[in-house]
């Protein structure tokens, strides 16, 4: 036979042999993605696993590891493997903002901004171009808008495990829990009611709670019921539910359904029924009633919508509900937009990981404009809002407290739900002076995770008085103190594990001045043994921003900050633009001479590992002799470089990367490592 004839028949039976392979790994990455849908991470992990491990290249397993890290909370890794998907061909642009939303998640902005300004090259006529151009400046702005007027706590009704979704019900709430049961695996949700006893105060309301009870024997089924929603009357209960369907070949997953039951006039309920536009093939979860009843809002991945899941609405005709109207583009983006409410006044507050936030899920806004038009989406900015995942808002009709759902650093368990109180100015005469003297208030938050920390100290210096008082903040982390009307106070908090940091203002009281209540907010530098490694957020320039997390297996509870030191290629002397920044650590450490800090310095990829090795410990190096020049212990200060073993973007070898992208590489850090016992404040 001629071997031109050979060659075909050779192509040919190559190709059939290859066609099994395809079809098993195709076959593996669909039991994934249902996996995924499933909701069970851990397992869908293990699979793409697999499939990397066959195939460094194979885009879906990347993808795939990068969203269920994501999604299981694990963001360090998340992060890395979206940077290992963008160094494959053919990446669909919405990776550059997914990886920039998780980067903003580890407080990594430079690297974040980075990969939105990819996301921009792509798609130059995005909606949220205004937003995307400075994400650090956008975040800060979120930051510090409400967080001094809105009072954050954590109600002991929170378990270990998981409490999500409240919903308002005559006098209290009503949310989905994990909970065991008798003959129930506590792995289900089910649905409790707490009554909310409400106590007024000058600044706002108090709120109390009354010990959780099973809300309903006929909801609390074997199967999940979670994220309710009442007829204005409470006689109609709208409800999440797993569809209760056995699984087939067609439709292998048992996705969400809403159904509805009503309460007849002997207060029983009546068996639930699913809504007509439930379906087999999607799910239709999280609903939502306007206040006249009549507009069901709910979520939906059903085909037709703008990304993974969409807000809907349907009307009610009759007894009957229209077809779903998708709520467009205004609100629904190429992400997920999820648990939606809607207040009395007609405002819609929503979920997403679609919208620029904070990272992970926020929490937004939009006013109905009439005729189907929403206005643009607003982020309600922290502490509504997180480095987490953020969900479940609930407003009362006067706007004075509610209620959100988030999986926060300093919860009780995984989903906790946090009340919320708005704090307004006390009036005039309640911080007016009696005789030479008047009250000063405040309240000490933690900037990680926006609760207040009970029992810090507090401490006012005269600068005209010689006189010095200490306060103890209560469980509450607030404090008050009455102050002489002839001095003037320089005002600082301190706390175990966080930095002491002056707060700014010097406060000289006259009576025609009111003062507001305070928040000072402490910066923590180190973890507690149960809490997930982060970054905290940056409020205004006179804190230090984040810096890159400590990988999990280097049992590291210790917090970086970013030092905003830069250097030129292969140089290690300190830039004159440094210096301010440096004079900061500096008197950082003189107000905390306690700790002892690690500078650790990194590279870019350019160059050999060995040379960058050598090149970040000299650029730490200069950084502590700088330090020891001012005055600082060399022993309270270590250099360690560490060249390019930790990247903030995926600069990597291969890659073509801006001069930009290269620069936010070449960085210092600084962490607590030792703390001195016995220091006291």
């Amino acid at each position: 036979m001629k071997k031109s004839a050979i060659a075909p028949v050779l192509f040919v039976v190559a190709l059939l042999s290859f066609c099994p392979f395809v079809t098993a790994q195709q076959s593996k990455v669909e039991k994934a993605d249902q996996l995924m849908e499933a909701l069970r991470y851990q397992e869908a992990i293990g699979v793409y696993q697999k499939l990397y491990q066959k195939d460094n290249a194979s885009l879906p397993a990347v993808l795939g590891l990068a969203t269920a890290y994501r999604k299981s909370g694990k963001l360090e890794e998340a992060a890395s493997w979206y940077g290992k998907a963008l160094s494959l061909p053919t990446v669909d642009p919405a990776v550059y903002f997914t990886y920039g939303q998780v980067l903003l998640q580890v407080r990594n902005c430079a690297s974040a901004q980075s990969a939105f300004n990819h996301f921009l090259r792509l798609k130059p006529d995005d909606e949220r171009k205004s937003m995307l151009a400075d994400v650090c400046a956008y975040q800060n702005q979120l930051l510090v808008e409400s967080a001094q007027r809105i009072h954050l706590s954590l109600p002991g009704f929170n378990g270990p495990a998981s409490e999500l979704a409240p919903a308002f019900y005559q006098k209290g709430i009503v949310f989905a829990a994990l909970r065991p049961a008798e003959g129930r695996k506590p792995a289900d949700y089910d649905l409790f009611y707490t009554k909310v006893i409400l106590s007024d105060q000058p600044a706002g309301v108090d709120l109390s709670y009354e010990p959780p009870q099973a809300f309903s024997d006929l909801l609390n089924t074997p199967f999940n019921e979670a994220i309710v929603a009442f007829s204005p009357d409470f006689s109609t209960i709208y409800f999440t539910h797993n569809q209760e369907r056995p699984v087939s070949e067609k439709y292998p997953l048992r996705r969400l359904e809403i159904l509805a039951t009503h309460r007849d006039a002997t207060g029983a309920w009546s068996a639930p029924e699913g809504l007509p536009f439930n379906s087999p093939g999607f799910s239709t979860a999280h609903p939502a009633l306007s206040a006249d009843g009549n507009r069901l809002f709910f979520t939906s991945d059903r085909p037709g919508g703008f990304g993974g899941k969409d807000l809907y609405y349907s009307e009610r005709i009759g007894l009957n509900w229209s077809d779903p109207v998708n709520l467009g583009p205004q609100i629904n983006t190429e992400g997920d937009e999820l648990y939606p409410f809607v207040h009395p006044n007609g405002d819609l507050y929503f979920a997403s990981n679609g919208q620029l936030g904070l990272g992970g899920l926020d929490i937004f806004r939009s006013e109905d404009l009439g005729g189907g038009a929403w206005s643009l989406p607003e982020n309600m900015g922290a502490p509504i809002n997180s480095v987490s995942d953020d969900f479940g808002f609930i407003l009362e009709q006067a706007g004075n407290y509610g209620f959100l759902t988030s999986n926060r650093i300093g919860g009780a368990g995984e989903d906790d739900i946090y009340a919320f109180q708005y704090r307004y100015p006390v009036v005039q005469e309640q911080y007016a002076a009696k005789g030479s003297q008047a009250d000063l208030h405040g309240t000490v938050y933690d900037k990680l995770t926006g609760l207040p920390i009970p029992f810090a100290q507090v401490k006012l210096v005269s600068t005209d008085c010689a006189d010095t008082v200490r306060l103890a903040a209560d469980e509450s982390g607030y404090f008050v103190h009455q102050w002489e009307a002839a001095c003037c106070y320089e005002l600082s908090a301190t706390k175990e594990n966080y930095f002491n940091t002056p707060y700014e203002q010097l406060f000289c009281f006259s009576k025609q001045e009111q003062y507001p209540d305070l928040a000072i907010y402490l910066a923590p530098y180190r973890l507690e043994a149960n809490q997930k490694m982060t970054q905290v957020e940056k409020h205004g320039e006179d804190h230090f921003q984040v810096g890159t997390p400590t990988a999990p297996e280097h049992n590291d509870r210790a917090i970086p900050y970013l030092l905003n030191v830069y250097y030129d290629l292969d140089r290690a002397s300190v830039r004159a633009e440094a210096i301010p920044e440096l004079s900061r650590l500096y008197w950082l450490m003189v107000f905390n001479p306690e700790l002892q800090l690690e500078i650790s310095s990194y590279t870019d990829s350019r160059g050999s590992a060995e040379y960058n090795r050598h090149l970040s410990q000299r650029r730490a190096d200069a950084i502590v002799n700088w330090l020891v020049k001012k005055g600082v212990s060399r022993s309270r200060l270590i250099a360690k470089g560490y060249g390019e073993e930790r990247l903030v973007n995926s600069c990597q070898d291969g890659v073509t990367c801006t001069e930009n992208e290269h620069q936010n590489n070449r960085r210092t850090e600084f962490r607590v490592t030792d703390q001195k016992l016995g220091h006291t404040y």
